[in-house]
């Protein structure tokens, strides 16, 4: 098959949709199949071995440029991966005119809350029956929900989850002993999280949990990209934490490491625990991962976290406050009260996702104190996870079940053609 999967910017300092779509396409190559990708960012000496086709879409005359490259094409797939995105947003009026079939993976409608989407999803319901195909992360999320209300056919939706690779994971022995590089003892009790950089990836209240736990022997990494603002939040509450007297007391201590993909994938088998209270997720990559390393994990109530607890019996959801305003300054707290005030009045509604979530510190710490003490349950749960992850969330499954759904729309397409 010629397939072209079209992605915001096929760059690892994207995040997450990165990571699926260099995953599925990787895993597609391998079959057999012709694969291109399309990004709407720029080359910056990208080395990979994908075919990719950068449109700057900064420079002038590039959205027509892609839009004719979508019609003219002789791509037998095209597929669309998120919304609210440039590449999307430009194929999503000339659908019709797109010859090849036509695929859409929306990766949640989180935007759909929002007032500034508000014309944008009211086109959806026509632009999104245009697909020849929906692919979903989750059986309950904004994105299918809103397919089903706006009676998108059944067969012409899927439910394909996220995974883990099978190459990086399937040996548990293959370790770099991290722990040695970060002077980290062997006995240790390591909890890891792994999220960029961005201010909705918990760091703030891992920190907190992390601190609040009554736990010894114990040391938090943080791993992820981004010199932000964020990044130096975190390095200042580490540095000052570290110095105090109960982590010294307890021997507890915070290390935000700089590693490699490799050396990240060594530490996720080298922890004991995944501790991940982010504050706003579809679908998160990072929970199959350390499913794939055999680590139970601690996960806010946010995206499809629940579904995935369902699926692997591998992770625990955290206690989960809903549409708080994130940020520790006086003004964010204002606006907190003031939000909430405004809903218990009936002014405004509470609604999902009008801003974001946060863990109950205090409950969550618990949480940790429980499973540090309790190795016999932690191993139970992380060989669920593991068990879970190799039966069905290798990237390698989730790309034959990609094939599959593409094949049968080729075949579709070539019986409609002989009738």
């Amino acid at each position: 098959m010629k397939i072209l999967h079209a992605i915001k910017s096929y760059s690892p300092l994207s995040g997450g949709m990165y990571e699926v779509v260099k995953q599925i396409s990787e895993n597609l190559i391998k079959k057999g199949h012709d694969v291109t990708i399309a990004s709407g960012g720029q080359p910056n000496n990208y080395k990979g071995d994908i075919k990719v086709e950068f449109f700057d879409l900064s420079q002038t005359g590039n959205d027509k440029k892609y839009q004719d490259y979508l019609i003219n094409s002789d791509y037998e797939i095209i597929t669309n991966f998120a919304a609210t995105q440039p590449l999307t947003d430009l194929a999503l009026p000339i659908l019709n005119k797109v010859k090849s079939k036509k695929v859409f993976v929306p990766t949640s409608f989180g935007g759909i809350v929002s007032k500034i989407h508000k014309k944008y999803f009211e086109q959806m319901k026509i632009w999104i029956k245009n697909y020849d195909l929906l692919i979903f992360l989750s059986n309950d999320y904004y994105d299918i929900n809103f397919a089903r209300q706006n009676a998108v056919p059944e067969n012409k939706m899927v439910i394909i989850p996220n995974g883990a690779s099978e190459e990086e994971f399937f040996d548990l022995n293959n370790k770099l002993d991290v722990r040695k590089k970060l002077g980290i003892d062997e006995n240790d009790f390591v909890s890891l999280h792994v999220g960029s950089f961005t201010g909705v990836k918990g760091h703030e209240e891992t920190l907190e949990i992390f601190s609040k736990a009554n736990i010894s022997n114990a040391r938090l990494v943080l791993i992820g990209n981004g010199k932000t603002k964020c990044f130096r939040e975190v390095i200042k509450r580490s540095t000052k934490l570290n110095n105090t007297q109960q982590f010294k007391k307890h021997s507890k201590s915070i290390i935000v490491p700089n590693l490699t993909r490799e050396e990240t994938v060594s530490m996720y088998k080298e922890s004991n625990l995944f501790l991940f209270p982010s504050n706003t997720e579809c679908s998160p990559i990072v929970l199959f991962e350390s499913m794939a390393a055999g680590i139970p994990f601690l996960v806010s109530d946010v995206g499809n976290a629940k579904e995935i607890i369902k699926w692997s019996n591998g992770g625990i959801i955290l206690p989960t406050k809903y549409n708080v305003i994130l940020g520790m300054n006086f003004f964010d707290k204002f606006k907190s009260l003031i939000k909430k005030y405004l809903i218990k009045i009936g002014f405004t509604k509470k609604g999902p996702g009008v801003s974001y979530s946060k863990v109950k510190i205090y409950e969550s710490a618990k949480i940790l104190e429980s499973l540090y003490a309790s190795p016999t349950q932690r191993k139970e749960m992380g060989e669920n996870g593991r068990k879970s992850w190799l039966k069905n969330f290798t990237w390698e499954k989730i790309a034959d079940i990609y094939e599959h759904e593409y094949y049968k729309l080729l075949k579709n397409k070539a019986t409609t053609n002989n009738s």
